[in-house]
């Protein structure tokens, strides 16, 4: 073996015995995952009418889950509009029921306009920073109602128990209506409030019946059904456009007769 060879083998041995002397180094490992972790996600809406009536205390229900672990979700309620004098939520915060939406209580007030609802969902309780929230919002149009009212009577013999009166529109059922028991030779002041902005202009009618209650109650009169009417207005006229058609009709008859006295005042000249 060459003096060369021998040196190579040589720088092989001495290579492969300091690898055999150095410690592996350790792989990389992830850190904290508490300290990585992303913002819980929380979903939810708000459920309710979108058309109210001015006085009325009408029911919603905000839905809400989380999936931060251990964690509470709470809510808390607002209200805005162009008038929010006596318009409320009762109540205005509270906790996620463990079952079932959270519900509580709308009262628009007595102002005809556009009330918007605000909710926030949010969690707490999370570890690591885990907590997260939702903004959620509603529009309601609070309406001035269609109102009918009544009164219900009952004969000396014999007093009803509660019951529930259906109220028909144009014959589809918008509403129902319980009655409370009512003694004999007593009465009870029926009133439905129907919210809407959705009836085409026209006569409209509503219908209600105490049939099922056997003569035992009637409406004044004696007569065990009744039907009221009532007429909803067409729009006014569109006079925007009649207005723009004659201004130009009416520049238009300037400019013709200028174009005439123009053209008498140059067949002068010529002569």
């Amino acid at each position: 073996m060459t003096r060369l060879a021998r040196a190579a083998l040589a720088a092989l041995l001495v290579g492969v015995a300091l690898l055999a002397v150095v410690p592996a180094v350790p792989a990389a490992r992830a850190g904290p995952i508490g300290a990585l972790a992303a913002s819980a996600t929380v979903h939810g809406n708000v459920s309710g009418p979108g058309v109210v009536a001015t006085g009325a205390n009408v029911t919603y229900y905000i839905n809400g889950t989380t999936n931060a672990v251990n964690a509470t979700l709470t809510w808390s309620a607002t209200i805005s509009g162009g008038n929010t004098t006596g318009a409320k939520f009762n109540p205005t915060s509270g906790s996620m029921p463990p079952t079932g939406p959270a519900k509580v209580y709308l009262l628009p007030g007595s102002t005809a306009q556009t009330l918007t609802l605000y909710v926030l969902l949010k969690s707490t309780g999370a570890g690591n920073g885990t907590n997260g929230s939702l903004n959620l919002t509603k529009q309601v149009q609070v309406v001035v109602p269609i109102v009918l009212a009544t009164k219900l009577l009952t004969g000396p013999a014999s007093g009803v128990l509660a019951f529930n009166v259906t109220v028909d529109l144009d014959g589809t059922k918008v509403g129902t209506v319980s009655v409370p028991a009512i003694a004999a030779s007593s009465s009870y002041n029926f009133s439905f409030s129907y919210a809407t902005t959705g009836l085409s202009p026209g006569t409209h009618t509503f219908t209600i019946s105490l049939v099922a209650e056997h003569g035992l109650v009637t409406f004044p009169g004696g007569a065990t059904t009744l039907s009221r009417s009532f007429t909803i207005a067409s729009p006014p006229p569109d006079t925007a456009l009649w207005g723009v058609v004659g201004a130009v009709a009416f520049f238009g008859v300037l400019f013709i007769l200028a174009s005439r006295v123009a053209a008498r005042r140059r067949g002068g000249a010529r002569r």
